[in-house]
């Protein structure tokens, strides 16, 4: 006699560590990224003594970080991006203002400036007795995670990512960003990034087929007659006024 209520099926307990991880909502080659990335990283610190192969590693261990980030966000609803959309844009205003104050106690540290003197004069820094491999790296490896952070920011708050994205142009743009800002300032390329993007918003919409001769026009414009950007002309005025 059918009575219209269905049988209930016995959950399966897991048998393999695939299934037991994904009952704790952990994904599997997730989890083998991030333990490559800890044996690579292991790496570089043993080689970064001076063996020729440290920069490689380095430079797998950004690409293990990148992809280990893409799959954990890949692990979050869609329907929480969207809820959360305002929380993404004070968590990155309060990163920002974070990642300028650890900018500033670097440039002013003993470390800041003996990463001032390798770019100026890397072979006195040698003949002094440091060497500059350690801090390369160590620069190189805190700007992946810093740009790792901020590609973790972006992705939700625009809701999606393509590889356009990673385009050349993107690029020469952030460079704009800096030489419209201030050269070799800190707060210069977040005011640089400001005034660009504004322009971009309402090029892009008023007139989209001359975006980039505007941004083009706007490097060369910079470069010949505002070589130091907007921090330098508000310095000037600064300076002339007092």
């Amino acid at each position: 006699m059918n009575t219209g209520t269905a049988l209930t099926p016995t959950p399966r307990s897991p048998t393999t560590w695939g299934e037991r991880l994904q009952r704790l909502h952990i994904d599997l080659w997730l989890l083998t990224l991030l333990l490559a990335i800890a044996s690579i990283g292991l790496i570089t610190l043993y080689s970064a003594s001076g063996h020729s192969l440290s920069a490689i590693f380095a430079q797998a261990q950004r690409l293990l970080l990148g992809l280990a980030v893409m799959a954990a966000l890949a692990q979050v609803p869609p329907d929480y991006y969207r809820a959360a959309a305002p929380w993404f844009y004070g968590v990155a205003v309060l990163l920002l203002m974070l990642v300028l104050l650890l900018g500033r106690y670097l440039v002013t540290s003993k470390f800041g400036r003996i990463l001032t003197a390798i770019r100026d004069a890397e072979s006195r820094v040698m003949f002094l007795g440091y060497n500059p491999l350690h801090y390369k790296l160590a620069i190189w490896t805190l700007s992946a995670m810093l740009c790792a952070v901020a590609g973790a920011l972006y992705v939700p708050q625009v809701g999606i990512i393509n590889p356009g994205e990673m385009s050349a142009a993107n690029s020469i743009e952030i460079a704009i960003w800096v030489a419209v800002g201030g050269r070799a300032t800190l707060v210069g390329p977040v005011i640089g990034a400001g005034v660009v993007n504004l322009s971009k918003s309402f090029f892009t919409q008023a007139f989209p087929e001359y975006w980039l001769f505007f941004l083009g026009a706007l490097f060369v414009a910079v470069t010949l007659w505002l070589p130091d950007g907007i921090v330098g002309l508000w310095k000037k005025w600064r300076g002339s006024r007092t």
